[in-house]
């Protein structure tokens, strides 16, 4: 799995499967970070799409719970 895009709301990856819309996954990413080394997080989110391309799988996600170590991480990568 690899993550295209991420926001405070949900992020975009590409994988080799397919996911059922609807279905919560939860994921650790480790995300560029503007003030030293990457942060890994763990975050739970909903599938909203699901499309095939080129790459594979391109899966959008909606966070559904995320720490407040997470919502640190991903407020530290839009700053990177």
């Amino acid at each position: 799995m690899r993550t295209i895009d991420v926001s405070q709301s949900g992020l975009s990856v590409t994988a080799q499967v397919k996911l059922p819309m609807g279905l919560t996954c939860t994921i650790d990413v480790m995300l560029p970070s503007a003030s030293g080394p990457g942060r890994r997080v763990r975050l739970q989110g909903q599938v909203t799409n699901c499309v095939l391309g080129r790459a594979g799988y391109r899966i959008g996600l909606q966070f559904t719970a995320l720490s407040s170590d997470a919502e640190a991480g991903i407020a530290d990568c839009m700053r990177a």
